[in-house]
């Protein structure tokens, strides 16, 4: 199968992962459309760098390094089997502009990248869907992470991305300004003024 046809839907692309990992795709994975929508805006800022704040299984990073191959993709996760799992497929891909970090978010500092999506990655300490239970059930750290990514997203320069899948207003800083919506108010991006 030729790397493009991985790309040509949700149910090709997850052809090369195991079947827990496709389990979780309906609620914890980004959907390609969305995935290949937020790229397309990321990629429109000053700078090349974009990081994927809680990555999963890659799906945003391998879509969006597939279809621009000029800006590098960043994948952190605290899930070392998800890493495995995307470094895995990336062996079937072969995409040299995507890169995958066995880290917790409260590792990174954000100005070290350009434009971030996130889809979010938080919930997951305040829900009970869970994608497992590695991660603690923690209201606590559920709102430590979001204050941490408020002020590290405080801190980008003028001209700083952001998309956002399903994922609540309040972690986005006021200097960033709302510019569209897609996939019934889903999917949203932002830009610092």
């Amino acid at each position: 199968m030729s790397v493009s046809q991985y790309f040509s839907s949700d149910q090709q692309f997850l052809s090369l992962f195991s079947e827990k990992n496709k389990k979780a795709n309906r609620i914890h994975y980004t959907p390609l459309a969305v995935a290949k929508k937020a790229a397309e805006f990321l990629c429109g800022g000053l700078g090349n760098k974009i990081l994927d704040i809680g990555s999963g299984i890659g799906k945003f990073c391998f879509t969006a390094a597939h279809y621009y191959p000029a800006y590098t993709f960043y994948g952190i996760e605290q899930r070392g089997d998800l890493i495995e799992a995307s470094e895995k497929t990336n062996e079937t891909l072969q995409l040299s502009n995507v890169f995958f970090e066995h880290k917790n978010f409260d590792q990174i500092t954000l100005t070290d990248y350009h434009h971030f999506y996130f889809f979010n990655s938080f919930d997951e300490n305040i829900e009970e869907d869970k994608l497992d239970y590695q991660v603690a059930f923690s209201e606590n750290l559920y709102h430590y992470y979001n204050a941490q990514i408020h002020k590290q997203l405080s801190k980008m320069p003028t001209g700083t991305r952001i998309a956002t899948f399903f994922t609540l207003d309040d972690i986005i800083p006021a200097s960033y300004l709302l510019i569209d919506t897609h996939f019934d108010e889903g999917l949203k991006f932002y830009e610092k003024i």
